[in-house]
């Protein structure tokens, strides 16, 4: 068993000075205060230092283009997690290699937004500094994100993430959140919740995760979606050749992945407390053959009814930051008078 840091390990000691209280007026893209959308805005590669690649109409506009570097996690047990965390069994963590960083920097060469990390936690990687160091090798700062649940202002790498990434998405997990902060039920599968099939494509199409969250990189290859990504690792499913242009490719290739996934179908959020999972048969059967750990649950085996879909299709399925009272737009619009029954 690999024996990983933990979030205390990865802290700055009492004698270290933090960069700066993050409480305090936003004054360069790498402070929290800066929202992501808006500093995506304000530093948007359509100039010709990274050139606009000609996006596919059937891969939609995505701010930023994932690396997942690694599976281990600070924390492991967030309900709902979208990389499955709480579900991986030891047999099934890895750390990616240098290597295998070198060749997705690669790939996303021609892709015209950002790139970003993303794990489990990325700051537990035994060699951050050297993907840091590979990263700049590669792009300029202004590239790159870093996407964590580690404080980047009090953590021992502060200097070098200074040094390479232009923002850092900085998400806590603090108890705060815990009590208010609603998570989409992943583990609910689309083809268990759904027996419409016309009904479920139409749900995929519009799914908000597909449209809005970010293409991925993990050991099994590329996918469209990041909650793809993590399901086709469990089942062991591998994905696109990592080689540029991969995200040009048809999403409707991996669309197995999404009968499998709880994201597209509008249902009832849960909060981050509530431990208990629920669980839908083609989910507790994918769980079991792939000897994934899967803790408490409880076993969902009834489709929704169409009024359940109608009334939770006015939510918004990725508006996870309820501590900030961040409210996103459905993307659902669905003509449910061809599907009363």
């Amino acid at each position: 068993m690999i024996c990983m840091p933990t979030r205390n390990d990865l802290l700055i000691s009492e004698n270290d000075t933090p960069m700066k209280d993050m409480s305090s007026e936003p004054k360069s893209p790498i402070t929290l205060g800066t929202r992501a959308r808006d500093w995506v805005r304000r530093h948007r590669y359509t100039r010709n230092k990274y050139p606009a690649h000609p996006f596919s109409q059937k891969y939609p506009y995505k701010w930023i283009g994932l690396i997942d570097i690694t599976n281990y996690c600070c924390i492991n047990n967030c309900i709902y997690c979208s990389r499955f965390l709480s579900h991986v069994p030891e047999n099934k963590r890895y750390n990616l290699s240098l290597e295998k960083i070198d060749e997705a920097l690669t790939a996303y060469k021609g892709f015209r937004e950002h790139i970003g990390l993303i794990g489990g936690e990325p700051l537990i990687h035994p060699q951050f500094k050297e993907i840091c160091e590979l990263l700049l090798e590669h792009n300029d700062k202004e590239k790159y994100v870093l996407l964590t649940s580690i404080n980047p202002e009090c953590s021992k790498h502060k200097d070098i993430i200074k040094k390479t990434f232009g923002f850092f998405a900085f998400n806590e997990h603090s108890p705060n959140q815990l009590s208010v902060c609603k998570h989409q039920p992943l583990t609910l599968a689309a083809k268990d919740t759904v027996p419409n099939k016309d009904l479920r494509n139409e749900l995929y199409e519009q799914c908000y995760f597909r449209l809005k969250w970010c293409g991925t990189i993990n050991p099994l290859g590329a996918f469209h979606c990041e909650i793809a990504a993590s399901i086709a690792y469990l089942i062991g499913q591998k994905g696109w050749q990592v080689k540029q242009g991969w995200w040009l490719n048809d999403w409707h290739e991996q669309i197995n992945l999404c009968e499998l996934c709880g994201g597209a179908i509008p249902q009832e959020r849960q909060l981050l407390c509530d431990k208990v999972e629920k669980i839908s048969p083609s989910s507790l059967k994918f769980l079991k053959d792939n000897s994934c750990i899967i803790g408490e649950y409880k076993l969902i085996t009834e489709p929704y009814t169409i009024e359940y879909l109608k009334k939770h299709a006015k939510e918004c399925p990725g508006a996870y930051r309820g501590d900030r009272g961040e409210l996103e737009q459905p993307t659902t619009n669905i003509d449910w008078t061809k599907y009363d029954m």
